[in-house]
């Protein structure tokens, strides 16, 4: 659901297929469970199977290379190989759906079937090896990408606190609303030192409701703001003092590219895909899960410390510009394709 939803997997692939494009690759798109196709070069297939396996059988010729963006769908290279269908198959690895939970016996045998693994962050591609036993030969890295605008636009300050820490992310129930849980025991803390410290959490999901009475038990009321999705998140970015998504589930973490255009300092789990983003004491601060004192600590040092704090920014920029740029994704895609067919 490349176009219909939106998450880490639907912008990466959005700007996967932008890359080929520019790239000047030829390519058809055949969506599995979108409902509308928004170009030509698009088919949507409305969660319609059969309609799905007839497109790629209409589409393929002897030497296509499929891409199969997301492992849900490798249940049907087993089909494919059985109806006698000799296609290449590479797979761009994301995170938590592969190496998050345990594949069924389908999927499983579909993701071991693919001729190479195009991964998002050395994390996930270090899972896949360990997990699956895949060849390290068959492994390589494509991280995810940001678009650079040649001029950042000031936004106007959405917050009326002095300090504020921000998080993005979907309030569904999973190991990911850690990010929220260990911030708000922080707050505890930090709300006696810290008078003017703000939460902000933009987001929605099916356990907003949960969010907001734990903020309540807590008597956080007048310290956190729950708003919702916000379409525009530049002006939240460009205005907090530090950004953080304390999660383990992460397999890259775009949002963290968004936060660095604004040279913002950033706080991330350990052990997770994040942590190629996140470069400990350098761009931010990568920390184990539930040590909430190091969590207070860090974030103690990024509001206390401004200069460490600018400091931090402009190497996440920079670390941006290097390599997460849409031109930097373009240059690696272009490489993997041309290794790939020799």
């Amino acid at each position: 659901s490349t176009f219909d939803k939106v998450g880490g997997v639907q912008t990466f692939n959005k700007f996967f297929y932008e890359a080929l494009k520019e790239n000047k690759i030829q390519y058809t798109i055949i969506s599995l469970h979108d409902k509308n196709s928004p170009c030509e070069y698009i088919r949507s297939c409305n969660s319609n199977y059969i309609k799905f396996l007839y497109l790629i059988f209409k589409f393929h010729k002897r030497n296509n290379i499929i891409i199969w963006q997301h492992v849900s769908l490798t249940i049907f290279i087993p089909i494919l190989k059985l109806l006698g269908m000799k296609s290449r198959n590479i797979i761009t690895v994301y995170g938590t759906e592969v190496w998050g939970k345990k594949l069924s016996f389908l999927k499983r045998i579909g993701f071991q079937l693919n001729d190479a693994y195009w991964c998002i962050s050395n994390f996930t591609a270090n899972e896949i090896f360990s997990k699956f036993k895949i060849e390290k030969n068959k492994i390589n890295l494509l991280p995810c990408c940001l678009k650079i605008p040649n001029k950042i636009i000031n936004e106007k300050n959405p917050y009326q606190n002095k300090m504020n820490i921000l998080t993005i992310l979907r309030l569904d129930k999973s190991g990911k609303l850690n990010a929220i849980f260990e911030i708000l025991k922080a707050m505890e803390i930090l709300r006696k030192e810290f008078v003017d410290l703000h939460f902000t959490i933009l987001g929605e999901g099916n356990y907003k409701t949960q969010i907001l009475k734990i903020i309540k038990k807590n008597k956080l009321q007048d310290k956190v703001s729950l708003l919702g999705f916000k379409k525009n998140t530049k002006p939240f970015l460009q205005h907090c003092d530090l950004f953080t998504l304390n999660s383990p589930l992460e397999g890259f973490g775009i949002v963290y590219l968004e936060a660095m255009l604004y040279k913002k300092a950033c706080i991330a789990s350990k052990g997770c895909g994040s942590e190629d983003v996140v470069l400990n004491n350098k761009t931010g601060y990568s920390i184990p899960l539930n040590d909430i004192n190091q969590l207070v600590n860090v974030i103690r040092k990024i509001l206390v410390n401004k200069q460490l704090s600018k400091k931090m920014g402009l190497n996440g920029y920079n670390h941006l510009i290097e390599n997460f740029s849409f031109e930097k994704f373009k240059e690696n895609q272009m490489r993997l394709l041309k290794s790939y067919y020799k």
